[in-house]
């Protein structure tokens, strides 16, 4: 974690014409891999180094810090094994059948790590000005979060945006959209989070985003429907068509950050769904 940490702030410190030569020419891919950079007019104020799993010939690494694809490629295991274990102990939870999540969700090639720097903000800039990465909820599974001591990364609960308070050594992890819908039929809550950036310092982390297969259909699992007894809640879409709509606002997010693409995109209105229920 550690040594992960370093060789982003390394890598970040370098000046702009090398990070740039870490960029694929062109991408066949959902996301671009490499070094990119929010662009001036989004409210996210960050740069960031993305890449799919290390056996991907699709990830474009920098040659400096010489040590950098070392950490982040050992990090991205670790992360993965994590990742892993939570889902298996979310299937438990749910007493759902044992590696029934496991199953569904057996496409690893896609998965997404990311390294972020936030930029510090001014001291004479406003609180809506101050964003690092804007109110969102994630369209994976779920996200571990490494992050380092500036703080900065919030949650909200009950209308109320609370503070993260840096553990050394420890994850964060965020409830995903999906989670959401199939393995719990909107029990389990995409959680909503943002990041402040912090006055006087650049913030540091990585995010670990556990996905499925872009082709994967994706409604409330059977077998979920058949342990609660109840009616599915979202109605059944192609994970990629979900993916790209969440990509385009990222990078060209509406002018009112309500207007940007959900889950409850999906959702299935509660009087339909009493329709849709068999009579008694």
């Amino acid at each position: 974690m550690d040594r992960s940490l370093e060789m982003a702030h390394e890598f970040f410190d370098r000046p702009s014409e090398e990070k740039l030569k870490c960029t694929p020419p062109t991408s066949d891919t959902p996301v671009t891999t490499g070094y990119a950079k929010q662009p001036d007019h989004s409210p996210n104020k960050n740069e960031y180094f993305l890449m799919f799993e290390p056996a991907s010939a699709f990830n474009v690494y920098p040659t400096s810090p010489a040590p950098f694809r070392g950490a982040v490629d050992e990090i991205y295991g670790g992360l993965l094994a994590m990742a892993r274990l939570i889902e298996s102990l979310m299937n438990r939870c749910l007493g759902v059948p044992e590696g029934l999540m496991e199953k569904f969700n057996d496409d690893r090639q896609w998965d997404i790590m990311t390294a972020f720097r936030y930029f510090a903000a001014a001291e004479l800039e406003t609180p809506d000005k101050k964003t690092g990465l804007y109110g969102h909820k994630d369209v994976n599974l779920m996200t571990l979060v490494l992050q380092d001591q500036v703080g900065g990364l919030e949650f909200q609960k009950d209308g109320e945006w609370i503070p993260i308070t840096p553990i050394p050594h420890s994850l964060v992890v965020n409830v995903g959209d999906i989670i959401q819908v199939v393995l719990s039929n909107n029990k389990f809550k995409s959680v909503n989070h943002k990041v402040n950036s912090p006055q006087g310092r650049d913030r540091h982390s990585f995010a670990f985003a556990y996905l499925i297969g872009f082709e994967k259909m994706v409604e409330p699992l059977a077998e979920v429907m058949k342990e609660s007894k109840e009616e599915p809640k979202f109605s059944k879409f192609r994970y990629k068509d979900y993916f790209q709509l969440r990509v385009a606002d990222l990078f060209n997010p509406p002018a009112n950050l309500d207007d940007a693409v959900t889950i409850n995109h999906y959702a299935i209105p509660p009087t339909v769904a009493a329709a849709a229920a068999p009579a008694n």
